[in-house]
C-alpha cells in the first residue's frame, strides 16, 4: 500500500522523521499553478546518496569547529525534499547552533536563547514525469 501525504507550497518535507536515519525510497506527485501535473515514483534515495558522496563530503558544524559532538545543542542533519517547478530537489539541511558551548545553558541547566542558522546543500534535482488526471484527493493506493 502507498500513502500520499499532503505537503503545502513553500514547505520542505524532511525525510528524517522520529530519528529515521535510513535512506528510504519515496514517490512524489504534484500539480503546478498552471495546471500541469507531475509524478516521480520510487526515488532511489540510497542510490542518489551513493552517487553524491562519491565526489562530495559534508562537514557538520561541530566537525568544522574541530570539537566533539554535543548532544545538548548540536543538531543532526536532515535529509529533505521540496518541489521547485517540475523538479524534486533532494537536499541536506544542516542546522547550525552558533552559540558557544559555554553559553548554551544556564548554571541550573536551563537553556539560553541560541543563535541558530541553517545551511542547505542540494544533492540532486530530479525532473518529474508529466502526468494528467491524478486524483489528489486519493490518499491511499493498493498494489495492482
Amino acid at each position: 500500500m502507498r500513502y500520499w501525504g499532503n505537503i503545502e507550497p513553500s514547505t520542505i518535507h524532511t525525510s528524517q522523521i522520529f530519528g529515521l536515519g535510513h535512506y528510504l525510497p519515496f514517490s512524489v506527485r504534484w500539480k503546478l499553478k498552471d495546471g500541469r501535473e507531475f509524478i516521480l515514483e520510487n526515488i532511489d534515495t540510497a542510490g542518489v546518496m551513493r552517487d553524491y558522496f562519491k565526489s562530495h563530503t559534508i562537514q557538520l558544524p561541530w566537525q568544522v569547529q574541530g570539537r566533539a559532538y554535543d548532544v545538548r545543542g548540536d543538531y543532526d542533519p536532515l535529509l529533505a525534499h521540496e518541489i521547485i517547478g517540475n523538479f524534486v530537489v533532494i537536499k541536506w539541511i544542516i542546522r547550525n547552533n552558533n552559540t558557544p558551548l559555554d553559553k548554551r545553558f544556564l548554571p541550573n541547566g536551563g537553556a539560553t536563547k541560541w543563535d541558530l542558522s541553517q545551511t542547505e546543500i542540494v544533492v540532486a534535482r530530479l525532473p518529474g514525469n508529466p502526468s494528467s488526471g491524478i486524483d489528489f484527493n486519493k490518499r491511499m493506493e493498493f498494489p495492482k
